[in-house]
């Protein structure tokens, strides 16, 4: 079994939102990410953005992307 890789699994879950939302529409879509973490709030990650053209069928079913992702 592969691996997936960390920022392959974070596009997962962020495309996994996009599906989630009631309001999809097609055109360009831009998703920021931010992490932190609570022991240490000094720290803080750069943001991770994905960008992605949603087609009007991707917009009527976007979980099918993830079928294309890994």
């Amino acid at each position: 079994m592969k691996k997936i890789q960390p920022l392959a699994a974070l596009s997962l879950i962020l495309l996994f939102n996009i599906a989630q939302a009631e309001d999809i529409r097609p055109g360009l879509w831009k998703i920021t990410s931010e992490s932190s973490v609570e022991a240490s709030p000094d720290w803080k990650s750069q943001p991770f953005e994905l960008t992605q053209c949603l087609t009007e069928s991707d917009a009527k079913n976007p979980a099918g992307l993830l079928l294309g992702m890994g």
